[in-house]
């Protein structure tokens, strides 16, 4: 074969090769085109719904008893019983502690005397007085004004002593009763000695009947404060915190238990005003502490807004039948 013929025959032979190749490769793009399609084919078509998803609220807040009280003695004295220790239940009536009574038991010995005198006036008025019975009445009015003046002189003594806090209030306080008490007997005496002389006219009846009615009312005061050296638990409970020890001196007010009601318990939760809108009294919340979870109530809605913070108080009512719960945890509460 001539050169010239091999010049023409090479294009030839290439321009064959290329257009084979050509021809393989349109074919496999051919069936990558009918693999799509049949994909695409065996695709169904979702439809899409605009659904509204429901809207949490969740607030942090702290478990209360749902009612509590500061309990405190209404008279003073020395501690002598403390009944009751952190965490234990008690009942509305359960005397819970007592102080030192026996103060009170003089004073009321003191007016239990005074009545007697007093109705043994009364008596004299009514029956006439005899030469030997205002002898006794003139004996008794003379004892009383001595008696009367050291009183009177020991309780400025004692007035004096407490101004420069020598004495406590209790001292104080007795000093200035056993005046009022002895004052009283002393008017009580000059009544029964007046009466013995001028006899029973009904004036003098009157304040006799009168000086009667005082040292009655008397001695009933004291029988009261004789009841209060015993402190009653308020209502059913448990004991939160106990404030004092046994054998303390404490006055009238101070603090000796508080006691709450953790049966139930309130959660405040400070919902932002823009949003309370959304609450109602009634609604259910779920209440979480750790991975405890339990149904709460909406019980009531505050009619203020917090001017600070922008918040309005929600309070949350939550049951704590088994007593498991511990008042002063962090719960976690949602709202639906």
């Amino acid at each position: 074969m001539t050169k010239r013929m091999l010049k023409i025959l090479i294009p030839i032979m290439l321009i064959v090769i290329l257009g084979y190749f050509f021809t393989l490769s349109q074919r496999g793009k051919n069936n990558n085109t009918e693999k799509i399609v049949e994909e695409v084919k065996e695709v169904g078509i979702i439809e899409i719904k605009n659904e509204k998803m429901p809207t949490l609220s969740e607030f942090t807040g702290t478990l209360q008893p749902l009612e509590e009280a500061i309990v405190s003695f209404e008279v003073g004295g020395t501690l002598l019983s403390l009944n009751n220790k952190e965490g234990d239940l008690v009942t509305a009536g359960d005397v819970i502690a007592a102080v030192d009574d026996k103060d009170y038991q003089e004073k009321l010995k003191q007016a239990a005397a005074s009545v007697r005198q007093a109705d043994a006036g009364l008596k004299q008025v009514q029956t006439g007085a005899r030469t030997q019975e205002i002898q006794q009445a003139k004996s008794t009015l003379d004892k009383l004004s001595t008696l009367y003046q050291k009183t009177l002189d020991s309780y400025k003594k004692t007035e004096e002593d407490y101004q420069l806090l020598k004495v406590s209030k209790t001292d104080y306080d007795n000093a200035k009763y056993a005046l009022q008490m002895t004052e009283n007997d002393l008017e009580v005496a000059k009544q029964a000695y007046s009466i013995s002389l001028q006899g029973s006219r009904s004036e003098v009846k009157e304040q006799t009947q009168a000086g009667y009615d005082l040292a009655s009312s008397g001695m009933s005061q004291v029988e009261l404060m004789l009841q209060k050296t015993k402190l009653k638990a308020p209502i059913n409970g448990t004991i939160i915190q106990k404030f004092v020890t046994s054998g303390q001196l404490v006055s009238a007010g101070t603090p000796i238990y508080k006691i709450g009601d953790v049966s139930n318990f309130k959660v405040i939760l400070p919902v932002p005003d823009y949003e309370v809108s959304n609450w109602k009294i009634g609604d259910n919340l779920d209440v979480i502490l750790y991975d405890n979870t339990r149904g709460g109530i909406v019980s009531n809605i505050f009619p203020a807004t917090n001017q600070g913070t922008g918040t309005v108080g929600v309070e949350i009512k939550v049951e704590n039948a088994k007593l498991d719960w511990l008042s002063g945890k962090i719960v976690r509460c949602v709202h639906k």
